[in-house]
Order: structure tokens, then sequence, then C-alpha cells
């Protein structure tokens, strides 16, 4: 007859499959990629593309510096201390799909006007919101929204220029938002795996970063963290800089060791 296990057996035997267990476990889990981020290494890359992509298409993006006169302080009238280059280019094109030139768009010579022609800075207003018109309906936006910030923040500009929140979900459910900057770099937070938390990004200037939740239709807030640890699958959104000639720039540190160096993160 064969002898069955006894109970002290068993507890001996569970007990070392838990302290295995407990060994491997950890193992394991830093063998496997995290998701936020695989997620984060991919916003990277399908923004590296589109904005080459953006770049080098000639209907939207020519170069016009030689075309746009300089003032006694050598800067490009319209334009003040921005370089015109490459996605600083705010002007409309026939052939430029998203952002078009119509009808009364034209000058009688035919060259090309644009809505906020003739006062110094519209240049600068135009060329974000052309870079953001652009861009949404590249990344594949299935949901947009345009709101005013005075509905999020209760900042008082409300302006067509610089006083809108936009943000788009795309069918992966990362959620982009852009805001018209006034100078400088152009650029989007991502939130790679939308309104799913933890919903906090690395570091940054503003503690509640808004977000659209697309499924509520109502905002929601990115937290930042405390500046020391930069722990890449601990945060979910980051901030994509982009310069006119093409180049992108990642502003924290955790997301940069996503990006460029996941062994350090692990």
């Amino acid at each position: 007859m064969k002898k069955a296990f006894s109970l002290s057996e068993l507890l001996v035997a569970l007990t070392v499959v838990g302290v295995i267990v407990g060994i491997l476990a950890p193992v394991a889990k830093r063998l496997l990629p995290n998701d936020n981020v695989m997620r984060i290494k991919k916003a990277h890359h399908v923004a590296s593309v589109i904005i080459n992509d953006m770049l080098n298409d000639e209907n939207c993006y020519p170069d016009i510096t030689y075309r746009i006169p300089k003032n006694s302080k050598g800067q490009y009238v319209g334009f003040g201390n921005l370089n015109p280059e490459g996605i600083n280019n705010p002007y409309k094109y026939p052939n430029c799909q998203g952002w078009s030139a119509v009808g009364d768009e034209y000058n009688e010579d035919g060259s090309i006007k644009t809505e906020f022609e003739g006062t110094d800075g519209n240049a600068i207003c135009r060329r974000g919101l052309k870079f953001i018109t652009l861009f949404m309906d590249r990344v594949g936006c299935r949901n947009t929204k345009a709101v005013p910030t005075t509905k999020i923040t209760g900042e008082a500009t409300s302006d067509e220029c610089y006083g809108k929140f936009y943000f788009c979900e795309t069918p992966d459910k990362m959620v982009w938002s852009f805001r018209n900057p006034k100078a400088g770099a152009l650029y989007a937070y991502v939130d790679v795996n939308g309104p799913s938390k933890p919903n906090r990004r690395d570091s940054g200037s503003r503690n509640n970063l808004p977000m659209w939740d697309f499924k509520l239709d109502n905002y929601y807030f990115i937290s930042k963290g405390n500046g020391t640890d930069h722990t890449a699958d601990k945060y979910d959104t980051f901030r994509i800089q982009f310069y006119y000639d093409g180049s992108i720039g990642i502003n924290n540190t955790s997301a940069t060791n996503a990006i460029y160096n996941e062994e350090s993160i692990r």
C-alpha cells in the first residue's frame, strides 16, 4: 500500500514552492516588458515618423525664407525672433491636405495670404494652429476636442490662437494634448494609456496637466512626480517638443529612459 504524504510534508513542500515563486516572480516581472514603457516608445516613434513626414511634404512646408522680408533688426517680418523655416511655416497652400488655401485666401498676384495677415506676431500664432491641425490628422485621431482654457483652468484668455487646449484620442487609446505656444518649440503631451491610471508624469512646471476623457466627455488631470524618482514604469504621460527642423526632444528623465535606455529601468 502506497504511503500518503503527511501534513507536515505537504507544508514543507508548499513552503519550498512559495520561496521559489518569491525568488522568480521579480525576475519574471523584470523580463516582461512594461505596457506603459512600450507605449511611450511607440508614441515617440510615431511622433518621429509624423514630424519627418510633415517636414518633407512640399505641399505644406515648402522653403519660404527667401520670400519673407526682414526688418531693421534682421528679424523676419511677422515672425519676430522665430525662424520661419520648416514646421514654423504658417501659410496655407492649394495642395496641402488639411490646411489648403482657397478662393479669397489668395492675393491678386496669386501669392498666398493668411487669415491674420498684416500684424506682427500673427504668423507665430498660425504656425501652431497649422502644426496641430496637420499632426492630429496624420496621427489618426478617432476623436478630437478643442476646449477653451477658461473651461478647464480658469485662465482669462479664450482667443482663437492661444486660448484653447486641443485633444486627440487615437485608436490605441492614447490621448494627445496640444496647446499653441506663443514662442519657442511646438509641443504635445501624450498620455499613453488614456484615462487609466497612474495619470502621472515625471516632472514639469504644472502640477495638474489637463487631459480629456473622451468616454466621459470631460477633462481629467495629470499629476507630476517628485522630480527624483525617474522609474519609467511609474509614469504614463510625457512631453514631446517639436523643433522647426524636424528634430524632437523629450523633457523628462523617465521617458528618456524608456525610449533610449530601457535597461536602466529594469
